[in-house]
C-alpha cells in the first residue's frame, strides 16, 4: 500500500508527505519521551536535532490538513495500532479539530501468519530467536470503536480469498475508491535460507545500534541477501509457540466485526525453531559469496557463515566513512532519512 500510494495525488486524494513509510513520523509527533523511541535511539538521533525533525513532521501535517484544494489525506502507518489508547486518541483529536472525518481501515490476518511475519521483521532489526508479539485486538481496537471523533472503523481480513483480487493494494484502493498508475505489490517475507544467515549474523552480536550509519548498513545488508536468497519461506508451523493468547481475540472479531479467522495450528510438528535456524546445511553460499566479491572482498579468507555475513556488514558500512560519499549524504535529504528502517 504504502509504496503504491508514495506521491499519489488524483486532484482529491493526496498521500501524506510524510514519506513513504509513515509509522515513525506518526510515532514522533503524537508519541510520548520521544527520545526514548527504539527508532531514534538505534540511530543515535536525539536532543535538538530530533526536536528539529519532529517539527518538520508536525509542519507538513499542519499543511496538509488545511490544504483545501483537496478532499482526502492518506496515511499509511503500520504500527498506529500498537499505540497507547490516550496517543490514538490525540490523533485522531488532531484531524478531527481541523474540520477532518476520520476512517480508520485496519487489516488483521490469522495469528500464527502474523507471528511469522512479525519474527521475520524481529529478526531483520537484530533480534533473537525468543521474542513473542503482544496483540489484544480488543484494547488496540476499541478505542477506535468506541471514539464518538471517528467516524468510521474498517476491519477487514488479510487473507487472498477475501481481498479484491487477492491483493491488499487493490482491496485498500478500491475501499477508498481511488485508481493509482500502478499498483506495486511487495513480498518482505524472507526466504528460508536469508532467515538463517541474519540470524548467525545476530547471534554473533554486531554492533548496529546507537548509530545512524549503523542502522543503515544493517538495513542495506538485509536489503542484499533478501534479494541475493529468494526461495522457500520457512514453514509458519514453526513459530507456533511463539503464537500469542488468541482466543480472546478471535471471540472478539466474530463478535464485532464477523471476522473468523483460522485458529492456530501448534502442533509443532516441524520441530524446534532455533534448531531449523541453525542448520546451515541446506544454504548455498554462493550467493553470498558474490555479494562479497562485488564489495571487493575475497571469500575464501572467510570460512564460516557469520564471519561472511559479518565482514559483508563491515563492508557496507565502511561505504559510510567519508562525510562526502553518497551514503552520508543522504542523510541530509529529510525525505530518505525518514524512510530508513
Amino acid at each position: 500500500i504504502q509504496e503504491t500510494l508514495a506521491g499519489f495525488d488524483d486532484g482529491e486524494t493526496i498521500y501524506s508527505a510524510l514519506g513513504v513509510r509513515q509509522a515513525t513520523p506518526i510515532r514522533t509527533v503524537f508519541g510520548k519521551n520521544i527520545g526514548n523511541q527504539t527508532h531514534w535511539k538505534r540511530r543515535g538521533v536525539h536532543g535538538a536535532e530530533l526536536e528539529k525533525i519532529r517539527d518538520e513532521y508536525v509542519s507538513i501535517l499542519d499543511r496538509e490538513t488545511t490544504r483545501k484544494s483537496r478532499r482526502r489525506l492518506v496515511i499509511s502507518a503500520e504500527s498506529i495500532w500498537t499505540l497507547g489508547p490516550d496517543v490514538k486518541e490525540s490523533l485522531v483529536a488532531y484531524f478531527s479539530e481541523r474540520g477532518l472525518r476520520v476512517t480508520v481501515v485496519c487489516y488483521v490476518r490469522e495469528f500464527q501468519g502474523y507471528t511469522a511475519s512479525w519474527f521475520q521483521q524481529m529478526i531483520k532489526g537484530g533480534g533473537g530467536p525468543n521474542a513473542a508479539p503482544k496483540v489484544n485486538l480488543r484494547r488496540r481496537l476499541e478505542v477506535f470503536r468506541k471514539n464518538p471523533l471517528v467516524d468510521r472503523l474498517v476491519v477487514r481480513e488479510f487473507a487472498r480469498d477475501k481481498l479484491k483480487n487477492g491483493c491488499v493494494v487493490q482491496d485498500f484502493c478500491d475501499l477508498i475508491a481511488i485508481r493509482p498508475k500502478q499498483v506495486v505489490t511487495t513480498n518482505e517475507g524472507l526466504s528460508s535460507s536469508a532467515l538463517k544467515l541474519l540470524y548467525h549474523f545476530n547471534q554473533s552480536g554486531p554492533l548496529s545500534d546507537g548509530d545512524r550509519r549503523l542502522k543503515v548498513a544493517r538495513n542495506a545488508m538485509v536489503r542484499k541477501i533478501a534479494e541475493a536468497y529468494q526461495g522457500d519461506k520457512p514453514d509458519k508451523q514453526l513459530f507456533g509457540h511463539l503464537v500469542p493468547s488468541w482466543e480472546d481475540d478471535y471471540r472478539y472479531l466474530k463478535e464485532t466485526f464477523d471476522i473468523q479467522l483460522t485458529p492456530p495450528d501448534l502442533s509443532n510438528s516441524h520441530g524446534s525453531l532455533e534448531d531449523f535456524l541453525a542448520d546451515l546445511s541446506d544454504v548455498d553460499m554462493g550467493p553470498l559469496d558474490d555479494l562479497l566479491l562485488k564489495s571487493d572482498v575475497d571469500p575464501s579468507g572467510f570460512g564460516s557463515a557469520t564471519h561472511k555475513m559479518s565482514i559483508l556488514y563491515y563492508s557496507i558500512l565502511a561505504g559510510f566513512g567519508t562525510k562526502k560519499s553518497k551514503a552520508d549524504r543522504r542523510w541530509h535529504h529529510l525525505g530518505r532519512y525518514f524512510n530508513a528502517r
